[in-house]
């Protein structure tokens, strides 16, 4: 085998500009590890095109459009072993930058991470914009507070003035927005998979800015910001009219909703012989559900139920 040689892959442990992230695809056909090769090659390039603007926006301070100098390049590891789980990393193109220094790569990372986790929140509810950005602000500014590496950060990427980050949530305010309007696009590639190959995308599993992507999500970052996911609840449903229990369809009525609600169910149970939902429909009876509501101007979409209990 001919080894080909890559200066760029020889310096990129040295190159990072932020620690090695991961993208796991759970459920549906991820869980039998395997994934549609087309949305996984999309969902890659996506990942890639997000994490490089964002390494962009945390080192710079400014929103990546057109054919801007790029300074970062994104690759992607192999995946582990049975799991459909990748390491993407973002690596300088040149070696201008500090990047030897855990502390720096360390501070850019944490930054990095709420930026995503920012961005993800607006793309799925525009209406909450101003909260997002506000709590975005709060946890840098609370971290800056013990840890002067990412204080001196924020400072020369965002704020650009010594004022102790005063100017921060009014950068943040003026910026975070129309990063996430220019990543969007990236955001539907993201999801690709999803609903189909696999039911969740989890970024930076297991820490503590873990970022999950479900499907009421996924379908609200493919249908544009007139389109909003409202937080897990639950509602008491009058009747189910239909279910699948192959593809999880449903149509149910709703107590607070007129009319019938298309619906789609992730609950396991729903495959088990005898379950809530085929017992509610067999019965005509009424049960509880735990739901997450997609809306598009106001109007309910469609219902993602995860749980069900009897009445």
């Amino acid at each position: 085998m001919i080894k080909i040689e890559s200066p760029v892959l020889d310096q990129l442990e040295e190159n990072l500009i932020v620690s090695p992230m991961s993208i796991t695809y759970e459920g549906n056909d991820a869980d039998r590890h395997i994934i549609n090769a087309q949305a996984l090659g999309e969902s890659i390039i996506g990942a890639s095109k997000l994490y490089s603007s964002v390494a962009h926006y945390c080192s710079f301070g400014f929103i990546p459009r057109g054919k801007y100098k790029k300074e970062f390049f994104c690759f992607a590891g192999v995946p582990r072993e049975g799991s459909y789980e990748y390491f993407l990393y973002i690596a300088a193109i040149a070696q201008e930058y500090n990047l030897h220094n855990e502390a720096y790569k360390a501070s850019i990372s944490y930054i990095f991470s709420k930026v995503i986790g920012a961005v993800k929140n607006i793309w799925i509810k525009r209406s909450e914009t101003e909260k997002v950005v506000e709590n975005l602000t709060e946890a840098l500014r609370e971290q800056a507070q013990i840890d002067s590496n990412i204080q001196s950060q924020l400072i020369n990427s965002l704020t650009k003035a010594n004022d102790n980050l005063a100017s921060l949530h009014s950068k943040l305010i003026n910026t975070i927005p129309k990063l996430a309007d220019a990543t969007r696009p990236y955001g539907k590639q993201l999801v690709a998979p999803i609903g189909n190959s696999c039911r969740i995308i989890k970024q930076f599993e297991n820490e503590e800015f873990e970022v999950v992507i479900d499907e009421p999500e996924a379908e609200a970052i493919r249908n544009g910001y007139e389109t909003e996911v409202e937080d897990m609840k639950s509602y008491q449903c009058r009747r189910i009219t239909e279910v699948n229990i192959v593809t999880g369809h449903c149509i149910m009525q709703i107590n607070g909703f007129n009319g019938l609600v298309p619906g789609k169910i992730s609950d396991p149970a729903i495959s088990q012989p005898n379950n809530v939902y085929t017992r509610a429909l067999n019965n005509n009876s009424s049960f509880e559900i735990f739901a997450k509501i997609v809306k598009r101007d106001g109007a309910i979409v469609r219902l993602f139920v995860s749980d069900a209990r009897d009445n």
